[in-house]
């Protein structure tokens, strides 16, 4: 995204919205992520490339648990 990060669109997110789950979609390896996770506390996380069927998992057990 050329004007923000992923955790600055996250923060924005949470400031405009404040219960709304965020799933980032990353293909940085484990160094970016950790820095990301750090910036922002909790991070749920589907690493790229993925298919349809692992995304509907991963919503439906991080973002949305039962």
């Amino acid at each position: 995204m050329p004007q923000m990060s992923g955790p600055e669109l996250a923060k924005s997110i949470r400031k405009a919205r404040r219960n709304t789950e965020i799933l980032y979609m990353s293909s940085y390896t484990d160094d970016r992520v950790g820095v990301m996770s750090a910036s922002g506390g909790e991070l749920t996380l589907i690493q790229k490339p993925f298919y349809i069927d692992e995304l509907v998992r991963k919503i439906q057990e991080d973002c949305c648990p039962s």
